[in-house]
């Protein structure tokens, strides 16, 4: 029943909030259920874990967002598995990117910047926000980012990043520039980053 009633909160969730929004909707998702069994430990438990994405679109907006649940002894930090008999609920991400026109979008929300093969801002793990303007040129695609990675009042701790990719000859190249002020944690203290990035295709 415990498993049952992680189900229908889940899906009582994307029924009652995705007809709320007007516009054009997509929705997928997965199950996992599976065991695990440590025999040094000798403790053994099963879990599952349902993943919903959501996709909203209005006209020059897209609205997106990534629901989970968990239940899992481990993930919700319980010592036993009699007493999991509770749920856990997390938000990866949730955005709204407005294409102001065939160049410019703007994206507002908790999420994390991609770039290159690496997560070079992680808002949506342990941020508050982030907001991104892009702008795509013909040859090459700019965006600039801010993300507050903690609030602590008047004073947060702020990245800012700027970003350049695109083709250069046979390869795809990116730029990428980072700087952080920690006002919340650091007294004002600030480091930065310069990164480059280069990917050659190879064979047929």
């Amino acid at each position: 029943m415990k498993k049952l009633s992680i189900l229908l909160l889940a899906l009582a969730i994307a029924a009652f909030a995705v007809p709320a929004m007007a516009g054009d909707v997509a929705m997928d998702g997965e199950y996992t259920f599976g065991g695990e069994s440590f025999s040094e430990a000798d403790y053994g438990t099963f879990y599952d874990e349902l993943d919903l994405n959501i996709e909203v679109s209005m006209d020059d907006v897209l609205f997106h967002w990534d629901f989970e649940v968990v239940d899992d002894p481990n993930f919700d930090r319980e010592d036993d598995e009699g007493a999991s008999d509770n749920y856990t609920k997390t938000v990866d991400t949730m955005w709204v990117k407005w294409s102001v026109n065939d160049a410019l979008s703007v994206k507002i929300g908790d999420y994390g910047l991609g770039w290159g093969n690496d997560l070079v801002i992680d808002a949506a793990g342990d941020g508050t926000g982030t907001v991104g303007v892009m702008y795509g040129l013909e040859m090459v695609d700019l965006a600039f980012y801010l993300s507050r990675d903690i609030e602590g009042g008047e004073d947060d701790d702020t990245m800012m990043g700027f970003t350049a990719e695109g083709e250069v000859g046979p390869a795809e190249a990116g730029l990428v520039y980072l700087t952080t002020t920690f006002d919340a944690t650091g007294g004002g203290d600030s480091q930065s980053l310069v990164g480059v990035y280069a990917n050659f295709d190879a064979g047929p």
